[in-house]
């Protein structure tokens, strides 16, 4: 079985005499043999510019950069002042452009200056590492962190934290929802052809409810399809006041396309099943189409909290 590679950007202008294949030095060999027993594979870079490109390049697959903090962002290893780090300064801000919706790239600090570490901010101590001592504790430390932001329950927190927190408003839809998207993202059902529609669409019913409890649903409307048609403005009975907005139609649309898949998908075994949505994801394996709903659930707590 193949070890899962961790892919780092080493970024300093003496990288080739700290990390090289055909150095003959004992100092460089024992670092090259703590980098391979733990399968990290180096991205080496001399300068900012070098960097830069590196990251453009290969950023999909970087998950952490080993830098020194003395080095220029013009990219002129000959010219480096003593108190220079416009390069680190630069890195941080570059690769903090690459760590979005749950994507993070860390970056850790080995440096024979750590003098300079004065000068900038936000770097957690536990990333900073003396230069003249040996590596190993700085690849252990970020082998330890980098397996922990590959965990799907980190991945999904990271995500979708906007949407996680609007869920809490009410705390029986987030659980559900959070555990839903891990087994998305971890790939459960890539093999697993069994979907609980009927949790997710208990995730509308409990919104729906509330809605009504809270007096903008009127109370007189029993059916979830019938508080869907009232807050698309259709229902035969009750209208919305005018000049008053609840709902945008791109969400009502979306709540009647997902009352639809869930209520048939929640049943097996009826003759008013329309469009026999267990039958088909049972024998197609389409998880996309049960993430598609998740994820409108979210867009509707999104909603909700904004709205209450």
């Amino acid at each position: 079985m193949n070890k899962e590679i961790i892919n780092v950007i080493w970024v300093d202008d003496d990288i080739d005499s700290l990390f090289s294949s055909t150095s003959n030095s004992p100092s460089v060999k024992h670092t090259l043999k703590e980098f391979d027993k733990r399968n990290i594979k180096v991205h080496r870079a001399h300068n900012f510019e070098e960097y830069r490109r590196i990251l453009s390049q290969s950023s999909e697959i970087i998950d952490a950069v080993i830098t020194d903090i003395n080095f220029s962002s013009s990219g002129i290893s000959s010219n480096i002042e003593a108190h220079d780090s416009s390069g680190f300064e630069d890195l941080k801000y570059d690769t903090s452009k690459y760590s979005t919706f749950g994507r993070e790239i860390l970056y850790y600090i080995y440096s024979g200056r750590l003098d300079l570490k004065g000068n900038t901010k936000f770097i957690p101590e536990n990333r900073i590492f003396e230069k003249d001592k040996p590596i190993g504790d700085l690849l252990d430390e970020m082998v330890r962190e980098v397996k922990h932001l590959q965990t799907p329950g980190y991945r999904v927190r990271k995500k979708y934290e906007k949407e996680l927190k609007a869920a809490s408003a009410i705390n029986e839809n987030k659980c559900f929802l959070f555990k839903e998207l891990v087994k998305i993202e971890n790939g459960d059902y890539i093999n697993n052809y069994s979907f609980p529609f009927n949790g997710a669409r208990k995730v509308v019913e409990r919104l729906l409810n509330k809605c009504q409890s809270k007096g903008i649903i009127p109370k007189e409307i029993k059916s979830l399809n019938g508080k869907s048609k009232f807050l698309s403005g259709k229902h035969d009975e009750f209208s919305i006041n005018d000049g008053v907005s609840i709902m945008p139609k791109a969400l009502t649309t979306s709540l009647w396309y997902y009352l639809q898949i869930t209520q048939d998908g929640s049943h097996s075994e009826s003759t008013e099943l329309e469009i026999n949505v267990e039958e088909y994801t049972t024998k197609t394996g389409d998880w996309l189409l049960y993430n598609a709903v998740i994820q409108i659930a979210l867009s509707l707590c999104v909603w909700y909290d904004s709205f209450i």
